[in-house]
């Protein structure tokens, strides 16, 4: 039969492990603040860009992906508005549209490739 709870630690367990609540406390604060790093310094570390593209992506791939991407951002905020009530709802049916929007852009503007390669 497997055991659910763990052993109890030994009775020979280091010292370290026998702190008084207070020592711990003290210990810990003095970890992190020994660790811890300035708060502006992580938005200061980041690169220029989380996100980066192949140097040579044609527009046609970055609008297909960006058509993809938005297509995705739509179910998923659709799906997330079926689960909501009130304001909730509204914001994510606003999510929605906002989406929608940006979605019909990139469309028309595959659309308008798509004729200005077949006239050329």
């Amino acid at each position: 039969m497997k055991k659910i709870t763990p052993d109890p630690p030994s009775s020979n367990s280091p010292p370290s492990e026998n702190l008084t609540s207070s020592e711990a406390a003290q210990r810990a604060r003095t970890h992190f603040q020994n660790h811890s790093q300035p708060r502006g310094k992580l938005v200061n570390s980041l690169p220029e860009s989380l996100f980066i593209t192949r140097p040579n992506l044609s527009v046609e791939e970055a609008l297909t992906t960006a058509y993809e991407v938005l297509e995705a951002a739509i179910a998923t905020a659709y799906q997330s508005a079926e689960h909501q009530d009130g304001s909730s709802r509204q914001l994510a049916l606003a999510v929605v549209h906002l989406t929608e929007m940006a979605h019909t852009l990139v469309a028309s503007a595959l659309d308008q490739r798509w004729v200005a390669a077949a006239d050329s």
